[in-house]
């Protein structure tokens, strides 16, 4: 197996630390956020209720479970490991011994695992529950989970991923409003928010509460660290005009390869051969300049699953008969400057761009393609231009203010004597409702 030595950072790390420097701790060799960084490990999926397609994995105190999973590309079983590193709203370790926030030990071994059925794409899929009885938290606030393979202690793990604890002590109200600035108002969502603390008395809140705010559990579409502007009563308002604003983006675009039988509507042919199965989707354009349209989507998300009816019905077989595929991607553009580089992106990636999805430009057909392993399911991806600097859905994809989002808001308390940051509200508002 491709590994990432110990005490070497992947330098494609670096440029995405360049890009959001928050999530990179200086006394780690691996990233703050949601990454994969050994090329056998597939389809990462971390959730706050089984068989959902949420990609924003979040949990109250003292209630519900957690459930993570992943595919080993391997014909054989392995150990892997796993610990919880509490963090700080930015993403930062927290100054706090292990046992001030955990119960149990770090490195216990993910024990449950299944072997892949009648597949061409040999794996072993592995999924572990949080809180067990072997390991559980005890303070609310941001988590990471780490995952090693063996007793692989130090350096850089196979898999970070992130979760959030909450406590659910305050109230969370949001208003969609048309933006301020006129230039944005068909292309934008802006937010006006209230957290109703009336139960949970807190001495100052303009000093010790902060809000983000993502748009469909994406990190790297997020404002952060805001503070309440002014106060009503026992209500904190955060109304900033042109402050909370988003690109609306557009619908997103999908792909649907649960039966391998037939093309659905957005693959242009299926390959079905003795090494397995090639699926190319249609040909993609930038959208722009594109009317918007509606169409079906799970905001970014995707859904394991081999069969071909309602896609949020959970298939608890489909961890182990669904096959992997090569998906070929395809967008037709002219070649764009050195230094921008073309990405399929989604929740399935964590939302970043995966080097091995890099586009490379053919100028025999003027397009850009890709080709990945995808397990047979629903998937949700944009198309973006990625630099040193940034990730942009915005230049290939346009922006339109019909478009239809999640917004994720979690209301952070630092408390003058406290020494962590603690979680006191989560909440999920559709643009549309």
């Amino acid at each position: 197996m491709e590994r990432i030595s110990k005490k070497v950072i992947n330098p494609f790390l670096w440029v995405l630390a360049l890009m959001v420097p928050v999530f990179l701790s200086a006394n780690d060799d691996f990233l703050y956020q949601d990454y994969v960084y050994v090329p056998n490990i597939k389809t990462v999926e971390l959730k706050g209720v089984s068989g959902q397609t949420s990609n924003f994995p979040v949990i109250q105190l003292n209630k519900g479970t957690l459930y993570f999973s992943f595919d080993d590309l391997a014909v054989d079983a392995k150990e892997y490991t796993y610990r919880v590193i509490h963090c700080d709203r930015n993403w930062q370790p927290s100054n706090l011994d292990r046992q001030q926030y955990i119960e149990g030990f770090d490195f216990e071994e993910i024990r449950n695992y299944e072997f892949s059925q009648n597949t061409y794409v040999d794996y072993v899929h592995y999924d572990l529950q949080l809180p067990n009885r072997f390991y559980s938290w005890t303070i609310s606030g941001n988590y990471l989970l780490v995952i090693y393979e063996g007793d692989e202690r130090e350096g850089v793990p196979v898999i970070t991923r992130r979760f959030m604890v909450s406590e659910q002590v305050v109230n969370v109200g949001l208003e969609m409003k048309s933006p301020m600035r006129t230039d944005k108002r068909k292309t934008h969502h802006e937010l006006d928010i209230q957290v109703n603390y009336v139960k949970f008395p807190i001495n100052e809140p303009k000093r010790e509460v902060h809000l983000h705010v993502l748009q469909n559990g994406n990190w790297h579409q997020g404002i952060y660290n805001l503070v309440p502007n002014y106060m009503s009563r026992n209500i904190m308002h955060f109304n900033y005009n042109d402050r909370i604003t988003f690109p609306a983006i557009k619908e997103f675009r999908e792909f649907d390869i649960r039966n391998l039988n037939f093309a659905s509507q957005w693959v242009q042919a299926i390959d079905l051969h003795n090494e397995g199965s090639d699926v190319l989707l249609r040909l993609s354009e930038p959208r722009t300049y594109d009317n918007y349209h509606t169409r079906f989507d799970v905001n970014g998300s995707f859904v394991i699953s081999d069969e071909d009816d309602d896609i949020f019905s959970l298939n608890r077989e489909a961890k182990i008969v669904a096959d992997y595929c090569n998906v070929i991607f395809t967008l037709k553009m002219q070649p764009l400057d050195p230094g921008l580089e073309v990405y399929p992106i989604g929740a399935f990636s964590g939302w970043m761009p995966i080097p091995s999805l890099k586009m490379e430009y053919n100028y025999n057909r003027n397009m850009y393609q890709v080709e990945g392993l995808f397990k047979q399911g629903y998937y949700n991806y944009l198309y973006a231009i990625v630099s040193d600097e940034d990730i942009d859905f915005v230049a290939l994809e346009g922006s339109s203010y019909e478009t239809e989002n999640d917004y994720n808001i979690l209301v952070y308390l630092t408390e003058f004597s406290g020494r962590f940051d603690r979680l006191i509200a989560v909440k999920t508002i559709n643009s549309n409702n």
